[in-house]
């Protein structure tokens, strides 16, 4: 491949920041007649290095694909992040992959862009290499939430204490979730609010804090609000289990099996450990006539 303009990164929640290179790529290699491409990783270079296992990502793999693809980007070059590719010196990721594969002109670079054993492929490595390779370098500065870059580590710890506002602003877009509806307990459906409970796609998925979340539902290319409650169920259950629950509003049909994915739209109470069924189910009423209210008042409007 040639005349290309090339990034590379994670790009974990192709959040504001990610969403401001990716567009001044697309419309510089539109100007320059260029083919844009992103080289990103199949898992996240955490999970390879097992320093903290743990570690939780934004968006699944094939979410993030079709993202980058929403942006403009033409072609998308996936690699396997293993133990043994960690070790690449940087300038054999230069030479050996990005020079000999795709030859770019451009390659454009955010302010946390590194590649390379130990994170040696830097700005100002690429900047140092450059006449060597006959690319061109482009600098794009990052995206900035006060005095701090937009980044996806803080959008994670927005979403671990509950700021789902700061964070779905952060990303352009509420924070997702991807699913399968499996079989729970039935509690839900005991209690008069049958529930779909979630099985995540994505192990490593981020769950937002405990609590009840306003969301919005799409089953089957159908979209529906509804009320997801992230939880362990303190009053009906004692496993200790975090579990991801959405009582779809105004639907009522078999659901497991489904695909699901789940827009986290506003947080609207921690979980609560009630003292009877009863205090629970009048908490979940109100729940629901609060969210009716929400969606009547702000989000139709």
């Amino acid at each position: 491949m040639n005349d290309t303009i090339l990034t590379i990164g994670t790009f974990d929640g192709v959040h504001q920041g990610h969403q401001k290179l990716l567009h001044k790529m697309f419309h510089t290699a539109k100007r320059e007649n260029l083919t844009s491409v992103v080289i990103t990783y199949s898992d996240h270079p955490a999970h390879t290095f097992k320093r903290n296992p743990d570690h939780r990502v934004l968006t699944p793999l094939q979410c993030k694909l079709e993202m980058i693809k929403e942006m403009g980007i033409e072609h998308i070059e996936l690699l396997d992040f293993t133990e043994d590719f960690a070790k690449t010196k940087a300038r054999v990721f230069l030479s050996e992959i990005i020079m000999k594969r795709f030859n770019p002109r451009i390659i454009v670079v955010g302010y946390d862009s590194h590649f390379g054993y130990q994170r040696e492929g830097t700005y100002a490595f690429l900047r140092k290499q450059r006449k060597k390779h006959g690319y061109e370098t482009m600098y794009v500065s990052p995206t900035m939430q006060g005095t701090k870059p937009v980044s996806s580590t803080s959008i994670r710890n927005m979403l671990s204490v509950g700021d789902l506002d700061t964070a779905n602003k952060l990303l352009n877009r509420p924070y997702r979730m991807f699913g399968k509806v499996v079989h729970g307990q039935a509690i839900g459906r005991e209690l008069g609010f049958p529930t779909a409970n979630i099985e995540l796609c994505d192990a490593h998925q981020l769950i937002p804090r405990l609590g009840i979340y306003l969301s919005k539902v799409l089953i089957n290319n159908d979209s529906y609000f509804g009320l997801t409650n992230i939880g362990k169920g303190p009053t009906v259950r004692n496993d200790g289990k975090t579990i991801v629950e959405t009582y779809v509003i105004d639907l009522d049909q078999d659901l497991y099996g489904c695909d699901i994915s789940i827009d986290f739209l506003r947080r609207l109470r921690d979980e609560k450990l009630f003292g009877t069924k009863e205090e629970l189910i009048d908490a979940m009423r109100a729940d629901l006539s609060l969210a009716r209210t929400i969606i009547s008042n702000e989000i139709l409007q």
